[in-house]
Formats: C-alpha cells, structure tokens, sequence
C-alpha cells in the first residue's frame, strides 16, 4: 500500500485488486475504516498508524490481487483461446457457471478492530456541539 511522510494512499490508488475480484468498494471500505481506527489508535504518529494499517490490510489485499483463472479466461492469448472464450461466452451455462464460482470460491476475511470511542464533549454540551465547535 503507498505510504509516504504524510500521505496513504487508500482505495485502488492504494491497492487495486485483480480486475475480476470485485473487491474494489470491500477494499476502499475495509481500508478506509482500518485507516481511522490505525489514526485513531496512535494518538497522532501517523508513521505507527500507516504501518499498522498495511499489517492489519497487507493479507487481504495480497489475496484480492491475486490473478485467477478466470481473468485468464477473459484475456486469452492465443486465437484459438480467444475464440473458446468467444464460443463459452454466448453459452446460457455461463451464468450458471459464474454462480457456481461465486459459491466455491475461497473467502478471505479480515476481523475489524471496534472503533474507538467517541471524543467526550464534557457534561454539559448537548449532542453534536462538540463537532459544531471543531
């Protein structure tokens, strides 16, 4: 995942998965909340806080970027690969067999950290002032 002094990179400017994993959103998502909760948890050392996101994320988007047979049935290298590619796809099987994948594919998951507590606004401040003050 691209870090520099300052700067993450988050989504698929960070880590753009295989162009057939549909994980794009699962990544940004997943990425964007592991970034806050690392921001949060660190108290400000941003560089403890990019480590520990590419850690906790590094294993899933490894996974995502992994190229599997079905990219390579889509970008044939050959004429003779390109026309089965061409024949399977008009066959009414083929959604049966994406379904099929879908269902045998292996699943990687990650455990999300709780997020942290919310800032105390003190025991006056009515809900939201604290934010309405930043």
């Amino acid at each position: 995942m691209g870090a520099r002094p300052g700067v993450a990179l988050v989504g698929d400017a960070g880590y753009c998965g295989s162009p057939v994993s549909g994980a794009g959103a699962e990544l940004s998502l997943v990425g964007a909340y592991l970034l806050a909760a690392e921001l949060a948890a660190a108290h400000g050392d941003h560089r403890r806080a990019f480590a520990e996101y590419d850690r906790a994320l590094r294993p899933l988007v490894d996974h995502k970027q992994r190229v599997g047979p079905n990219l390579r049935l889509l970008v044939p290298r050959t004429r003779l690969g390109l026309a089965a590619r061409n024949t399977i796809t008009r066959l009414p099987l083929l959604e049966s067999l994406a379904g099929l994948e879908r269902i045998m594919a292996p699943t990687k998951t990650i455990t999300l950290p709780a997020p942290p507590a919310p800032a105390a606004t003190g025991p006056s401040a009515p809900p939201g002032e604290a934010n309405a003050r930043r």
